[in-house]
């Protein structure tokens, strides 16, 4: 008797269930594209890390400017190298931008022609 009680119970309770043989594939495609997105940047940043050999303890101050003359320039190079388009960017008054570049000595080429492709990018990690 509980044997064919609880073989109905177990059918009532995956009958309502739907086909997920097409939602997960297509779940798990969009899923494997994100974890292969991700895959690529941890990969980027672990030979970013073993290109530059850092040394411990890790000097944070130097490390966050590192990271912001990244951006900076990923930003420049987005917007061909316009300082007000490229704080746009980032999120700053151009003013504060401009003081950045300023401190850490870099370079602005304008370019007459900017890489739309780059604004569709992220910026680097």
């Amino acid at each position: 008797m509980r044997s064919r009680g609880r073989s109905v119970q177990n059918r009532s309770e995956t009958a309502h269930l739907p086909d997920s043989s097409f939602v997960g594939t297509a779940i798990a495609a969009s899923e494997l594209d994100v974890l292969r997105k991700r895959l690529k940047a941890l990969a980027l940043s672990l030979e970013a890390l073993v290109e530059r050999q850092l040394t411990f303890p890790i000097n944070l101050y130097q490390e966050v400017e590192n990271f912001e003359i990244k951006l900076i320039r990923w930003a420049l190079n987005s917007t061909g190298g316009k300082q007000t388009a490229a704080a746009e960017l980032l999120g700053l008054k151009a003013r504060t931008l401009h003081s950045i570049i300023k401190r850490y000595g870099l370079t602005v080429e304008k370019e007459h022609t900017s890489d739309t492709s780059l604004l569709n990018s992220h910026p680097p990690l």
